[in-house]
């Protein structure tokens, strides 16, 4: 393996996987989408989310897979991209507290979602998994990509998978807490 840390976040990638069917997968429609507060999220919210940002990344990440990216000059600064990864692990690794603030654009819907998110969101994380591991061709402290979110931003790809496995088991813990919640319904629905 070229990118050793990749056996790491694969490992809790696929937990969380793993965790998520066996914690949701049993539940019904409307106890997936319970929500304590209007302005609170639900767990099929949570779910959609942690896709919603994965995606935003799927683009540049399959082009570097392909070997099409082009990298842009900004990507190229040194010092730039090591500080802004460091920024937002440390973001990411404090623990949750309360609702989180979504990434601009990327709100999760107020509406019911279908119980096959549960699934959707399995197979998500295999796929997810299988393009980190194709990308282990790749350097992944040398190769710096941009944000999709902040063009101004730009970190190494390792940055970037660490971060998406942060987030990751940040939400899905965030949304165990739904389940957790005294008001939450206990009888499928």
């Amino acid at each position: 393996m070229n990118n050793p840390y990749l056996r790491d976040i694969t490992e809790r990638m696929e937990l969380v996987g793993k965790k998520a069917s066996s914690t949701f997968g049993f539940l019904s429609e409307a106890q997936l989408n319970w929500r304590d507060s209007m302005e609170s999220w639900s767990i099929a919210q949570y779910l959609f989310y942690i896709m919603e940002v994965n995606k935003a990344y799927l683009p540049t990440l399959y082009q570097l897979n392909l070997g099409t990216r082009k990298s842009k000059k900004r990507e190229m600064l040194p010092i730039l991209p090591d500080l802004w990864g460091t920024v937002l692990k440390r973001m990411l690794k404090a623990d949750p507290k309360g609702q989180p603030k979504p990434i601009e654009g990327l709100n999760p819907p107020y509406h019911d979602m279908p119980i096959e998110l549960v699934e959707e969101f399995k197979e998500h994380q295999e796929s997810l998994i299988s393009l980190f591991l194709d990308l282990d061709k790749e350097d992944h402290d040398a190769v710096v990509i941009t944000s999709p979110v902040k063009s101004y931003v730009t970190y190494p790809v390792k940055d970037i998978i660490k971060a998406i496995c942060l987030q990751e088991e940040r939400h899905l813990k965030l949304a165990i807490q739904v389940l957790e919640h005294p008001a939450f319904p206990r009888t499928r629905v």
